[in-house]
């Protein structure tokens, strides 16, 4: 019963969270569309500085120290 209620829970937010994407995909090629060199250049800034070849986000960095701790654990777990 507990699962079905997480289910529906989880259904519900994954609908909400896929409306809010769209809204925000539509929201950004609309800025885009109107600006239409902006893309193209910030790709070849990028591409030519290196700008973000070596900067991490710190969310990735979260992400990546949970992803080895969850590792770890799993190794001593074994």
């Amino acid at each position: 019963m507990l699962s079905e209620t997480m289910d529906e829970k989880f259904a519900s937010l994954e609908e909400k969270l896929s409306k809010e994407f769209a809204d925000i995909k539509w929201l950004i090629y609309s800025i885009l569309e109107q600006q239409p060199n902006y893309l193209k250049n910030m790709r070849n800034t990028n591409l030519h500085d290196g700008i973000f070849d070596d900067y991490l986000s710190p969310r990735q960095d979260e992400i990546d120290k949970f992803n080895n701790t969850m590792q770890s654990l799993s190794v001593l777990n074994g």
